[in-house]
């Protein structure tokens, strides 16, 4: 069985093997999350940039668009709500 949860800044599998429960984290790639956070630095934590910051994180991202947990990221760091992301 493989169940699968949704929490704020990762997703959780969850699945049982020979009575055995395991539990497993997908988060932000570490080699995508430098990538991100130099994008982010290079445009100094300024909100008015915003729509330049994602057009180019946007290009990193392998599925050229912003994941859920990309766009939590970047609110934390900018200090706003993911849903103005």
């Amino acid at each position: 069985m493989l169940l699968i949860i949704l929490t704020d800044y990762s997703e959780k599998l969850v699945f049982e093997e020979r009575g055995l429960i395991y539990m497993a984290s997908i988060t932000i790639e570490d080699e995508l999350y430098l990538e991100i956070k130099k994008i982010l630095n290079k445009y100094e934590n300024n909100e008015k940039n915003l729509l330049a910051m994602l057009l180019e994180i946007q290009g990193v991202v392998p599925e050229k668009y912003i994941p859920k947990e990309v766009a939590k990221y970047i609110g934390e760091y900018l200090g706003v709500k993911p849903a103005r992301i």
